[in-house]
């Protein structure tokens, strides 16, 4: 066998070898993605849908009226870029929209017959907002800065996005450190897209916490007969958070998930959790109780 010969076949052995080292690297990574959903879905009641050693998992749950879909998708802009992505589902009747309430049985109830997709604003887009050539859409220069807002209806996307929703949209953006999500509310659904794969359970659960109360939080901006601004405003006025004795006006404010108690966010940090006795939950949300809508 001739030199160049011998070197071709070595170069080509080894490059078996690498293909072979790749497929079994790939394998053992979806394999130990696919335990670690499997493990979420459990702890949340749901179940996990493989389709073999080379398919990416899907988790399916259902919370109360809606169902959630989790799965991996190769999105926002970036070839080859795997994201990972929620989608929550309200059925029969979705009630939060961008497009103006219709009356039904005498209630104005918001659905849904346009899209509004907000997305982190890019570099020219934030210099186009700073000199006044795209127009502020709500009430929060700060939101309008770092977000474009996509929609046919500004009227009725400004009521969606409460300063509530904002700020959940802001924690789902940096998330576990990220800077990069989108936000589409379309027909009855809400997805959330955000770059990267999550491999493990915990942050899994949490990312899916943390739509599910966005969803809640753009539900209750269109309630039927709640102002929800008004409703967190008065659940704050001339109230003091227990663990500092001040005033909770002004701050950034937390809600105890089971007894709605307000707290200052560092409190509720210094803490470990809700100050009420007996109460011990160690959960907030960014909202009060508010009565879902009867549709």
């Amino acid at each position: 066998m001739r030199p160049v010969e011998k070197w071709l076949t070595i170069i080509f052995f080894l490059s078996v070898v690498v293909a072979a080292l790749n497929v079994v690297v790939a394998i053992a990574r979806n394999a130990s993605l696919v335990a670690s959903w499997r493990q979420a879905a459990n702890s949340l009641q749901g179940n996990v849908i493989t389709g073999g050693i080379w398919t990416p998992p899907t988790l399916h749950l259902v919370r109360r009226d809606t169902t959630v879909t989790v799965r991996l998708v190769r999105s926002l802009g970036i070839l080859g870029t795997a994201s990972t992505q929620v989608v929550i589902h309200e059925a029969p009747n979705p009630v939060y929209v961008c497009s103006p309430g219709i009356p039904i049985d005498g209630e104005s109830r918001a659905v849904l017959s346009t899209t509004c997709e907000i997305v982190p604003a890019q570099f020219w887009s934030r210099v186009a907002y700073l000199f006044g050539t795209r127009k502020p859409l709500t009430e929060t220069p700060q939101f309008d800065l770092n977000y474009e807002v996509i929609t046919d209806d500004p009227r009725a996307a400004r009521q969606l996005l409460t300063r509530y929703v904002q700020m959940q949209i802001d924690r789902l953006r940096y998330f576990q450190g990220g800077n990069d999500v989108q936000v589409r509310f379309r027909q009855g659904s809400l997805t959330i897209t955000r770059r990267g794969v999550m491999r493990t359970d915990r942050v899994l659960r949490l990312w899916i916490e943390q739509s599910l109360e966005l969803h809640e939080l753009a539900v209750a901006s269109f309630a039927p007969g709640i102002d929800f601004g008004e409703e967190v405003m008065q659940a704050t006025v001339g109230a003091v958070c227990k663990v500092c004795g001040d005033s909770l006006e002004g701050g950034e404010v937390v809600y105890c998930r089971v007894c709605d108690t307000p707290h200052h966010r560092d409190c509720w940090r210094y803490f470990g959790g809700c100050s009420v006795y007996a109460c011990g939950e160690h959960k907030y949300k960014w909202s009060p109780r508010l009565a879902r809508p009867n549709v």
